[in-house]
């Protein structure tokens, strides 16, 4: 399973660029085991972007499940107006819409740019 982790470059690129910024607080809300989650942690250099890991594995919760979700807001002290969730599945979506944060289906790296900026995020 490890092995057919590949990265999308062009993404992380992207990603690492916002980091950079200073301007935005990043993390990652996934439901990947904890072997796969520490191995792209640490393979592709995620701690250089993203300040926070709400994983499945760690917090017993999963997406879609809104639960999973208020804990990331919980765990960056943030509003739900102030926050912007990504995911390239529709499904991931509704339960963050719900709470009130914006969201933006993952359909490529230029796209994401795109919708970024129509809601005022840029590097």
């Amino acid at each position: 399973m490890l092995h057919l982790s590949q990265p999308m470059t062009d993404s992380l690129a992207f990603a690492k660029e916002l980091a950079h910024s200073g301007k935005y607080k990043m993390a990652t809300l996934n439901n990947e085991s904890r072997e796969l989650n520490v191995y792209r942690i640490e393979k592709y250099g995620f701690v250089e972007i993203f300040s926070l890991f709400v994983s499945s594995c760690f917090v017993a919760q999963r997406k879609p499940g809104e639960a999973i979700y208020r804990t990331a807001l919980d765990l960056t002290q943030s509003a739900p107006s102030q926050c912007c969730f990504i995911d390239d599945r529709a499904e991931n979506l509704k339960a963050p819409a719900q709470l009130g944060m914006k969201v933006i289906q993952m359909e490529g790296t230029e796209k994401l740019r795109q919708s970024l900026q129509m809601i005022g995020v840029t590097p």
